[in-house]
This record gives structure tokens, sequence and C-alpha cells, in this order.
């Protein structure tokens, strides 16, 4: 899956580039500034410690009995189906640059960057997050989108 994050981040970002979109070295400094102001999450109450443990484990036992694509997914996979015109590999794009920020700037940049408005960045996020929390192997591949991204 290491590879074909690779090609497909690649891919993306000549389409957007291709498209007229992307990020500049103006917006990319945005985006560092806003990780150094931001640089751990915001501390949330995750609740009760044992039901945390508990999903944990659950996760991890998803992933061990999970079967993982042998050379990756497959381009028709219908769990790579992009959402409101962005794919995967643009959604971790985005997320890797706006990191632990909220702020509504970063999340315009990133939504301007990737040629669409932000209702619309924001509604496909959240729906490739939620396919993300409950697949195992997607998650795997998202993550490695996320990492090399």
């Amino acid at each position: 899956m290491q590879g074909q994050a690779a090609q497909w981040l690649a891919s993306t970002r000549s389409g957007l580039a291709a498209a007229g979109h992307g990020f500049s070295p103006d917006d990319l400094a945005a985006f560092a500034a806003s990780a150094a102001a931001h640089p751990k999450p915001e501390v949330a109450d995750v609740g009760d410690p044992a039901a945390v443990e508990a999903e944990a484990r659950e996760v991890a036992r998803k992933a061990m009995e999970a079967e993982y694509p042998e050379g990756g997914f497959a381009p028709d996979d219908p769990h790579l189906a992009p959402v409101e015109g962005i794919t995967l590999a643009m959604a971790a794009i985005a997320a890797k640059l706006v990191g632990w920020s909220t702020d509504p700037a970063d999340i315009e940049r990133a939504a301007h960057g990737l040629g669409v408005e932000v209702e619309v960045y924001e509604r496909a996020a959240a729906e490739i997050s939620a396919r993300v929390r409950e697949d195992v192997v997607l998650a795997a591949f998202y993550g490695q989108l996320f990492a090399q991204a």
C-alpha cells in the first residue's frame, strides 16, 4: 500500500496543479505557522478509560484479522470513491496541512487548495473520516496517504 499511496499522492498533486489548484508557498508557510501554534490537539475528555482501552483492543483485533489487498486497492474499489469530488488522497493532503488547527482560515485555505468550497470540504472530510473509522484496511491505506502527504 505504500507504493500505491505514493503514486496516488503524486497524481493527485499533478491533477490539482493542472486544474489550477494546489497550495502556494504562501499557503504552505501559513500552514507551517499554524502547525507551530497548534502542535497538539486541544485536550478533550476521552471518557471512560476502560471503554477507550476496550475500543483500542477491538481495533487491534480487527487489524490483525483483516485481509489487506495484495498490491493495494483496485482503482474501482468502492471504498476509494470520492466524496463530492474529494478523494482519499486529497483529504489526506489537506488533513496533513491543517493538522490540529481549528482555525477557520486554515480550513478555508485547505478547501480552496483542493478547488472546493468550505462546506463541500467539511462534508467530504466528515464522510471520509467516518469511512476510515469503520474499516481498518481503509484506515491503514489512509495512514499511508497521510504519512506520505
